[in-house]
């Protein structure tokens, strides 16, 4: 009898326990919090439209703001949250992205023809995340601190990271390594060197602050 008092409370327990989770994750607006884990990081997040549901919102016409410079535009931008962890899809034109973070620490990214990060044509790659960051990144018209490139293609290995890049007409090989911030990987810091025949391109720092040297 005493054993089955005990399993009953702790049946009890957990049922309570799942209607408390449920109930949050159906009251508490997620917009809001969404928008005060971004701010935290420096992001800030604008939207025409905003939509809630069940497991996540959506979003119409969104740009996206990193230390108050835009960083990128959506047309259509979704966020869900599952049992498995969070995942990002984001479309503009004919290019579209995912994003998805798994609450272990994973993750991985895919891009095809995406037209939507300022500064940047196009962006195609499809990359995941572990101990470090594996697979391939291809980005075109590319504008960063005064440096026009014309093609960056990008071979991620762990910590590490090999390419070429066009530059005025040029093209330069080399790489680098990344140090991945689990917590803030805007706060991760890289430092490359892509070399040619005229010149050396140098690129070091966190990733929301990168500084870039021709030599």
């Amino acid at each position: 009898m005493r054993k089955a008092t005990i399993f009953n409370a702790v049946v009890f327990l957990l049922l309570l326990a799942s209607l408390t989770l449920l109930t949050a994750a159906v009251a508490l607006p997620k917009g809001v919090l969404v928008d005060r884990l971004l701010t935290e990081k420096g992001v800030d997040l604008i939207a025409r439209e905003v939509r809630e549901d069940l497991d996540g919102i959506d979003l119409r016409n969104v740009r996206i703001f990193l230390n108050s410079k835009e960083l990128a535009s959506f047309e259509r931008l979704s966020l869900r949250i599952g049992f498995g962890g969070l995942e990002l899809r984001g479309s503009c034109g004919s290019g579209h992205a995912r994003l998805a973070v798994s609450w272990s620490g994973g993750g991985s990214f895919l891009a095809e023809k995406l037209g939507c990060v300022r500064g940047v044509e196009e962006v195609r790659g499809k990359l995941s995340l572990e101990e470090g960051i594996r697979g391939e990144l291809s980005l075109r018209g590319v504008s960063f601190r005064g440096v026009e490139l014309s093609a960056l293609d990008l071979t991620f290995e762990g910590k590490r990271f090999r390419g070429t890049l066009n530059y005025m007409g040029m093209e330069l090989s080399g790489g680098g390594r990344i140090r991945l911030n689990r917590k803030d990987l805007l706060s991760s810091e890289v430092s490359a060197r892509f070399s040619g025949d005229v010149g050396a391109l140098v690129v070091s720092g966190k990733l929301r602050s990168l500084r870039a040297q021709i030599q």
